[in-house]
């Protein structure tokens, strides 16, 4: 057999999810902020299609991995960390958070497209930092 797995946002009329849903085997769901404010001035979307489609598809029994990418200045408040990972617990077939470190390595991409790259000035966070999050994380779920 062979496990076929899906990684999204989840920004999407349910029933094209619910459709795939029925061949995966594993999600890898993209939850970038809770606070649907925040959400919507970093993204331009409104989160609210997004977090139902996580608790459709638990109920659904799909495994889930919930992955936050860790934006200094966006997306890496030990606040915002807090709430995704309540959510994500609260979901039965969630396996975990996992923490995606911001980087760099996009900038030569941007530029060979003629596009502005708009996170020139953003540093990655620290190993402190995502350490200090993954404990976060850790209190409910173990890894």
């Amino acid at each position: 057999a062979i496990d076929t797995a899906m990684e999204t946002c989840g920004h999407t009329n349910w029933k094209y999810l619910r459709k795939l849903a029925e061949y995966l085997d594993l999600v890898f769901y993209d939850i970038k902020l809770m606070d649907p404010t925040k959400h919507e001035m970093f993204t331009g979307k409104n989160n609210k299609v997004i977090l139902t489609n996580a608790e459709k598809l638990s109920r659904l029994r799909k495994p889930m991995i919930i992955r936050t990418p860790i934006v200094p200045g966006y997306t890496d408040s030990e606040e915002n960390i807090e709430a995704i990972t309540k959510f994500a617990s609260s979901l039965e077939s969630a396996k975990t958070v996992e923490l995606l470190p911001y980087h760099r390595y996009g900038i030569n991409k941007y530029e060979e497209l003629d596009r502005e790259y708009e996170l020139r000035t953003t540093q990655p966070p620290t190993k402190e930092h995502i350490d200090n999050l993954e404990r976060i994380v850790r209190r409910y779920f173990s890894f």
